[in-house]
């Protein structure tokens, strides 16, 4: 699962991410807000990390867009995190960095259950 993150709503950035995701087969988008809540469920695993309060103000902050790609999760949508942060650039922190990729299989499951109550 791929999510366009507020900081490159902010930016205006969310039609260059979209372009380059175009080689994917999408299989469904969500428009929405993150609250509180579901920030803390959704990003979990990185609830005691020190960097997360600056990544749930981020997610809070606006929209998301998030995505869901028929090749599910893969090693080389990883990869495609990279190269779109690399165009689009970073925010005013380190969690303003435009976009989450699922990091793993198990993760996409989950991530797309949470968001859209499916997942391929």
């Amino acid at each position: 699962m791929f999510l366009i993150k507020p900081d490159a709503f902010r930016r205006r950035r969310v039609g260059t991410v979209l372009r380059m995701l175009e080689a994917y087969d999408i299989i469904d988008m969500e428009f929405f807000r993150f609250s509180v809540e579901f920030v803390d469920e959704f990003y979990i695993e990185h609830k005691e990390k020190d960097f997360y309060p600056q990544l749930q103000a981020t997610m809070i902050s606006g929209y998301s867009l998030a995505i869901m790609i028929q090749e599910n999760w893969a090693p080389e949508m990883r990869d495609m995190v990279t190269v779109i942060r690399n165009e689009v650039g970073l925010g005013f922190n380190s969690a303003e960095n435009a976009v989450h990729c699922s990091d793993s299989a198990d993760a996409d499951i989950k991530e797309c259950d949470l968001i859209f109550g499916r997942h391929i």
